[in-house]
C-alpha cells in the first residue's frame, strides 16, 4: 500500500461541507490513499491545532470561514487570506485557491470573468479578498463595487486590488444605488457573504435585485441566497457555489498530490447524491 495522505477541513459550523466527499471521490479516481476529516474549531483552538496537525504528520488542510485570515496570520503567510495549507520542508506552505477557483467556475457558464466591465460583490470576507487579489494578478479592468457591513477592511481590500473600489453599506438602498450605476448586460453580481449559512437568505435585498438583468454567482452552496433563487427562476445566467468549491478543491489537490481529478468526474457523483437527498 502506498502513502496515505492525511488531510482535512478547518473551519467552524462546517458539518454541511461537501469537501470530504470531493477529496475522497478524487483520491479514489486517482488511485490514491487519503483520509479527510472535518475540524470544527473556534479561533483559539484552531490556531493551536495547526502545530499539532503538523506534528501528527498532516499533509494538508483546506481552510474555510471564519478562519482564513486567522490562519494566514498564524502561519505568517504573505497572503492575507488562506484557504489551503500544504506541507513544506519545515513549515506549512500557504495558498489561496479561491480566486482562481472562482474564475474557473465562472468560465463554465460560457463567459470569462475578464469579460465583465462591472463586478458587484456582497461581503468583505476571505473569499472577496481572494477574488480581488486574483483580479489584480490578472490586471482585470472591471470596475468593482463592494457592499460590506463594516468599513474596517476597506483599506486592506483596496490594497488587494491596488486600484479604486466603490464601497457601500450592506442594505437594500445601497444595493439599488450600486446596481443603477452598472451596465447590466456586462455585469456580474457575486454573493460572497456567509449570511445564508447563518440563516439570513438576504431576501431583504430582493427589491433592489428585482431590476437587475446581469449575471449572478452565489458562492454559497446547499443554502443559496434568495437572490440566487430569483435569478435562477428568471432564467438569468447564474451559478451557486458548487462549481467554485470543486475548482478550488482541484487546485488544492495539485498542491497536495501534484495532480487533480477531472471536474466532471467529481461533479457527477456529488449531483447524484444531492438530488437523492433532496428527492
Amino acid at each position: 500500500m502506498g502513502k496515505t495522505y492525511k488531510l482535512g477541513l478547518l473551519g467552524h459550523g462546517i458539518s454541511f461541507s461537501l469537501s470530504p466527499k470531493i477529496h475522497l471521490y478524487s483520491a479514489n479516481i486517482l488511485g490514491l490513499n487519503c483520509t479527510y476529516e472535518l475540524f470544527d474549531l473556534d479561533a483559539g483552538p484552531a490556531e493551536s491545532f495547526l502545530k499539532r496537525f503538523w506534528d501528527e504528520g498532516g499533509h494538508g488542510l483546506n481552510v474555510t470561514t471564519p478562519h482564513k485570515e486567522l490562519v494566514a496570520k498564524a502561519v505568517q503567510s504573505k497572503l492575507r487570506s488562506v484557504n489551503t495549507l500544504y506541507r513544506g520542508q519545515s513549515a506549512w506552505e500557504t495558498a489561496s485557491t479561491d480566486g482562481e477557483g472562482f474564475a474557473r467556475a465562472v468560465a463554465r457558464t460560457g463567459r470569462g470573468l475578464d469579460s465583465y466591465t462591472g463586478l458587484v460583490i456582497l461581503g468583505s470576507g476571505g473569499a472577496s479578498a481572494a477574488i480581488l487579489s486574483y483580479l489584480q494578478s490578472q490586471k482585470a479592468q472591471a470596475r468593482v463595487h463592494l457592499l460590506r457591513r463594516s468599513n474596517k477592511k476597506d483599506e486592506a481590500l483596496s490594497q488587494d486590488l491596488a486600484r479604486e473600489i466603490s464601497f457601500y453599506d450592506f442594505n437594500v438602498e445601497a444595493l439599488g444605488d450600486c446596481l443603477s450605476q452598472v451596465n447590466h448586460s456586462d455585469s456580474l453580481l457575486i454573493q460572497a457573504s456567509s449570511a445564508p449559512l447563518k440563516g439570513d437568505d438576504l431576501s431583504h435585498l430582493l427589491p433592489a435585485f428585482e431590476s437587475f438583468g446581469g449575471d449572478m454567482a452565489d458562492l454559497v452552496y446547499g443554502k443559496p441566497s434568495a437572490l440566487y433563487e430569483m435569478a435562477k427562476k428568471r432564467g438569468q445566467t447564474c451559478q451557486d457555489g458548487l462549481p467554485m468549491l470543486i475548482e478550488q478543491a482541484r487546485l488544492a489537490q495539485e498542491l497536495w498530490w501534484g495532480e487533480s481529478a477531472g471536474f466532471d468526474e467529481v461533479l457527477a457523483p456529488l449531483q447524484a447524491e444531492l438530488e437523492a437527498k433532496n428527492s
